[in-house]
């Protein structure tokens, strides 16, 4: 049986994207759970479905993953550093009750902020540059990579509640937007 770099790059690719899906619906579920010492925020729970959503969309990246004929092991080590930024951007947002207390959403969200949203903006830089690993170049969705890494190097340094907020409304519009031109450019 002959088994393409290719393969095996998409294959752990996506097994890396299935883990942080896990790990953050687990996340969201525990918002459901009635026993659970996790109370809503609307702040934070926007980030996790925000996070969920880019896990989905990094997934497409899977296409164009397995189109390249020859991978070395520097380009592996890129392109699964992407969704591994992801995981652990999730992972950071996720607080554990135990250690950051039950009803401390938003303060655990102020706390982790500008790693979170440093790593956010690094994935943005990776985004853009997979797409010229891919061999696809700077492309239209390159824009909102751009414009989401200003958001999120803004974030990043930002302790400013209202200034949160607002940002991350402007962050579902720009995702919104996003999938929508996606949607449409893929028919």
């Amino acid at each position: 049986m002959d088994v393409s770099s290719s393969l095996l790059v998409a294959m752990m690719f996506v097994m890396v994207l299935s883990i942080g899906i896990g790990n953050l619906l687990m996340g969201l579920s525990s918002l459901l759970n009635e026993r659970s010492p996790r109370e809503f925020d609307w702040l934070p729970t926007s980030w996790l479905l925000l996070m969920l959503l880019q896990h989905l969309n990094l997934f497409w990246y899977t296409i164009d993953i397995i189109e390249v004929d020859d991978w070395g092991f520097g380009g592996f080590l890129y392109i699964v550093s992407g969704p591994t930024l992801l995981f652990l951007a999730a992972s950071l947002l996720l607080a554990d009750p135990a250690l950051s207390g039950p009803s401390e959403p938003r303060s655990h969200y102020f706390r982790v902020a500008g790693k979170f949203f440093s790593i956010l903006a690094l994935l943005m830089l990776w985004m853009i540059g997979a797409d010229f690993v891919l061999g696809t170049g700077f492309t239209r969705a390159s824009f909102w990579n751009a414009a989401f890494l200003v958001l999120f190097a803004v974030l990043a340094r930002s302790q400013a509640p209202g200034l949160h907020s607002a940002l991350t409304v402007t962050t579902w519009l720009l995702t919104v937007s996003l999938l929508a031109f996606r949607s449409f450019a893929s028919q």
